[in-house]
């Protein structure tokens, strides 16, 4: 099965879209890396990579471009922050937002794992209530 690109025609499998997931993944590493070490050069080169990964994932998904009028994300928002302190060569400022970025996305996993933990507590309690008392059908 192919997945076919919906902006370049280009018939991609699957296998193509979790290879380039993963270039993407090391090449944020790579990113990181540099910032963290201050090395502004091997960032901006990172940040290159990265984002033609990017344009390379949403051509096979698909994804139209983020120019709507929907309001950015946090973590979009910390992003740009991030390109532009590269872009400018500001190393400590890359490392300042590279850190806002991380916590801020540490932030949001947490969030989003307590909120499904809790919906499962939820969901756990209703079982058991309902096969305590008998409820065969709610507990199903």
């Amino acid at each position: 099965m192919s997945v076919s690109s919906a902006t370049s025609g280009v018939n991609i499998n699957p296998t193509s879209l979790k290879s380039l997931g993963h270039q993407r993944h090391k090449d944020f590493e790579a990113l990181t890396s540099s910032i963290q070490s201050g090395g502004i050069s091997g960032a901006q080169a990172a940040l290159s990579a990265l984002q033609t990964d990017m344009q390379n994932i949403q051509g096979i998904k698909g994804v139209p471009d983020a120019s709507g009028t929907q309001q950015p994300s946090k973590l979009q928002t910390d992003f740009s922050n991030l390109i532009s302190s590269i872009q400018s060569g500001s190393a400590t400022g890359a490392q300042s937002a590279l850190s806002t970025l991380q916590q801020d996305r540490h932030s949001q996993i947490g969030a989003a794992s307590a909120s499904s933990q809790s919906s499962f507590k939820q969901d756990l309690a209703s079982l058991i209530q309902a096969v305590q008392a008998g409820d065969l059908s709610t507990a199903q």
